[in-house]
């Protein structure tokens, strides 16, 4: 059980820290210039991303029975997490653009990318409707969640209405809303476009993996050390840890317990780098959040999927 499990952790991680490895291997050889690297994550930030979500919506299994458990789970323990962080951030001396990296490093995790794939390798069949309407639930919270991050601690005072308007104009949000719209209306987009959508999706991950690669400046890691701490125990032991005793509290157990758990448990989203560059705040600390955050969860997921199968969840 133990070699099984760990034999998992590295199949699904290592592919990625590797990717991460062969762009940043490819900024310090000079082919990706760090000049280069906001355009990079414009795009990403603009279509990759938007394009993922929208496709694992589109494609989402919404009229599965018995989940309103998992749905008020799915949203309540990540609120709470995002709250207590909110109010300890509030009283920090830490400047509003790291505060904003900070409250989005520990909330959202890259769903899309790294949690649909571990849970859609765990579950297979029926449980995969399972899987895909907790992922629309928690991509959609944590879409919100990654927007409000850059406006309440913004430096220049924003109007309710305003932020509200910039989180519904997000492409992440409107994204989520037209995959939820043709996905409940049976609507079928034609051969030739969603052709372009599977094929754009499945560039998202290598690609952004690769330009956060790029991205890495080691040498700002020692600056950011504690701070570091923090945000990673926050997003990689914090979080889920709040979801699996939320969900016991519930009564889950089986497939919706495990899933929501590993993709609490995923490691910070990609968006956190293009965000914090769009929003201009520190992007050196959302870059060494995403990588570490990544690099650490091959342990943190493997105990969970260790736990989970030693105790029979699944």
């Amino acid at each position: 059980m133990f070699i099984s499990s760990l034999s998992f952790s590295l199949r699904i991680i290592s592919p990625i820290i590797l990717i991460v490895a062969i762009g940043y291997f490819l900024r310090v050889k000079g082919v990706i210039s760090r000049t280069a690297l906001p355009l990079f994550n414009r795009l990403i930030f603009y279509l990759f991303l938007p394009v993922t979500i929208f496709h694992s919506t589109y494609h989402a299994n919404l009229k599965i029975q018995g989940m309103l458990k998992a749905s008020i789970l799915c949203v309540s323990a990540p609120l709470l997490v995002y709250i207590l962080t909110y109010i300890i951030l509030k009283r920090s001396k830490e400047n509003n653009g790291r505060k904003s990296v900070i409250i989005h490093g520990i909330s959202c995790g890259g769903i899309a990318m790294v949690g649909l794939p571990l849970a859609t390798f765990l579950f297979e069949g029926e449980h995969l409707g399972i899987v895909s309407i907790i992922v629309s639930l928690m991509a959609t919270e944590v879409t919100v969640f990654a927007i409000l991050s850059y406006y309440i601690f913004s430096d220049e005072k924003i109007e309710s209405k305003k932020m509200f308007s910039e989180v519904f104009k997000s492409p992440f949000t409107l994204s989520i809303i037209l995959g939820l719209l043709l996905n409940l209306f049976s609507i079928e987009l034609p051969g030739v476009l969603l052709t372009v959508v599977d094929n754009l999706s499945r560039v998202t991950a290598p690609f952004a993996f690769v330009v956060l690669g790029a991205g890495i400046n080691l040498s700002s890691t020692g600056t950011n050390r504690k701070v570091l701490l923090y945000t990673i125990s926050g997003k990689l032991i914090i979080l889920p840890l709040t979801m699996f005793v939320t969900g016991l509290l519930f009564g889950l157990s089986g497939p919706a317990l495990v899933t929501a758990v590993i993709l609490a448990a995923a490691p910070a989203s990609i968006a956190i780098i293009s965000m914090a560059s769009e929003m201009n705040c520190d992007v050196e600390l959302a870059s060494d959040h995403a990588f570490l955050s990544t690099f650490f969860s091959g342990i943190t997921i493997f105990l969970w999927i260790f736990i989970f199968r030693y105790f029979g969840f699944f």
